[in-house]
């Protein structure tokens, strides 16, 4: 996300741009509260962590909690069931949302968003406010309308000190890996002077969105060390928990069979949105939308990175650097920059492996969206060249059931066929002939019936 200068004049918003995009953002719920949740599942400890925040704020005592997340774990849903929790109880709710506007920065956006759904008119008491709020289609910003930061800060603070006079006032911000420059800074300003308001600020942001250079990292920092400022990361659901998830969404006439629910709850690990997803599809294969979405954060990577990314997809759970160094094919300054790329917008994360040092997706549905994005060739050569590389270090253990996978993927089907035999007998060896050692062996040689036949059409990878 690039910063540039944001002073005088340029602080505002167009106007009209601003009403179209504050206008839905303020229906709905009571002043621009968001929509009444679904059943919360699984996050009882975090929400009664929200709700003594939320207490604290109608003591006069202001809080702001810094709610962060990977992508769809649940961080709106539980900032939506405490919102409602708060207008149930008589108090304010006002929303902004930022947006990923890339290089086009849309200053202020969740504050005016914020302001348009307080009650009253604070343009009109607070003239600072008059660019940030939104008006009728086409309506310049007044006249002379040149104020200094400082001013507008100040003005903002006001107007959220006098909304949560009479009742409490809960301020969300979602989405603050978007925010632009001038509502990151803003929102130090006001964190800064929480003091004896009935004020409750959650902002929410997304962890995996958070590469090393990512400029809010700078402002978290900060804003962590003050005293009325509290960080809470959201974990995966534990695996009751989404089991009791996909149960609940997929109630009614046409619900899913429970062991098709059993396995999207292992494969959504712990991601709510994933899961809601898996269940939507019906089956536990992965819908195009949620594939789409998933590709989405990796349009941004360099090309080694993207390189380094598809080969990684063709192992079923890590590879080894040294097989991924000679599949990629990259060049050893390219290698180190497309996997710290990688790494650093935690797409894999590094893992220890049985030959060394080793990489993973850090989710097994991402891996399944660049997997599948392979082109038809492109699959095929990639498993090539790993049975290729495998083939040399065949006596290694546990190389000779990859190297089968591979090859049969790769449509070798008499180099496939060995490597299940050796497999098969290298499972009998380590785990001896009884139940465990037979089932290492039918694991092993599963695919040999396959081979034997020629069925060249069926892909190896799930």
């Amino acid at each position: 996300m690039a910063d540039r200068p944001e002073t005088g004049r340029s602080l505002s918003v167009p106007r009209a741009t601003m009403r179209r995009m504050t206008t839905g953002a303020t229906r709905g719920g009571p002043l621009g509260a968001p929509p009444a949740p679904g059943a919360l599942v699984g996050r009882e400890e975090e929400l009664a962590g929200l709700r003594t925040d939320l207490d604290a704020a109608r003591a006069g005592r202001a809080a702001a909690v810094l709610l962060a997340g990977d992508a769809g774990i649940g961080k709106s849903r539980l900032v939506a069931a405490l919102a409602a929790e708060a207008v149930a109880a008589g108090g304010r709710v006002a929303v902004g949302r930022c947006l990923d506007a890339g290089d086009a920065a849309l200053p202020y956006l969740p504050f005016s968003e914020v302001l348009a759904a307080l009650p009253g008119d604070a343009g009109t008491v607070r003239p600072a406010l008059r660019g940030l709020l939104p008006g009728p289609a086409g309506d310049p910003a007044p006249a002379g309308w040149d104020v200094g930061r400082l001013q507008v800060f100040d003005a903002v603070a006001g107007a959220l000190r006098e909304a949560a006079a009479t009742d409490p006032l809960v301020v969300v911000l979602e989405d603050l890996h978007w925010a632009d420059r001038s509502s990151r800074e803003l929102l130090s300003y006001l964190l800064a002077r929480l003091g004896s308001q009935r004020l409750l600020v959650l902002a929410t942001y997304r962890t995996d969105d958070l590469h090393r250079r990512h400029p809010l990292r700078a402002t978290l920092a900060e804003l962590v060390r003050l005293p009325a400022v509290r960080r809470a990361v959201l974990s995966p659901l534990p695996d009751d928990a989404v089991l009791e998830l996909v149960r609940d969404r997929s109630a009614g006439p046409g619900g899913t069979d429970e062991a098709t629910l059993r396995r999207i709850a292992a494969r959504s690990e712990g991601n709510a949105f994933y899961a809601e997803e898996l269940v939507a599809a019906g089956s536990d294969g992965l819908p195009g939308g949620l594939a789409d979405l998933l590709l989405t954060r990796l349009d941004r990577l360099s090309t080694p990175a993207r390189e380094v990314l598809r080969v990684a997809s063709l192992a079923e759970r890590r590879i080894p650097h040294d097989l991924l160094r000679d599949a990629a094919e990259l060049s050893p300054g390219e290698l180190d920059a497309g996997l710290r790329e990688a790494v650093s917008h935690h797409v894999l994360v590094p893992v220890p492996g049985d030959r060394g040092e080793a990489y993973a997706f850090r989710h097994a549905l991402l891996r399944k969206a660049v997997h599948d994005n392979l082109l038809p060739g492109e699959r095929v050569r990639l498993h090539g060249r790993l049975a290729g590389l495998l083939a040399d270090r065949e006596d290694e253990p546990g190389v000779a059931a990859e190297l089968a996978r591979h090859a049969m993927a790769a449509h070798d089907l008499p180099r496939a066929l060995a490597a299940s035999v050796r497999a098969a007998r290298e499972a009998d060896r380590r785990h001896g002939p009884g139940p465990r050692g037979a089932r290492a062996g039918a694991l092993a040689g599963r695919r040999r019936p396959r081979a034997c036949r020629g069925d060249r059409g069926e892909r190896a990878d799930p």
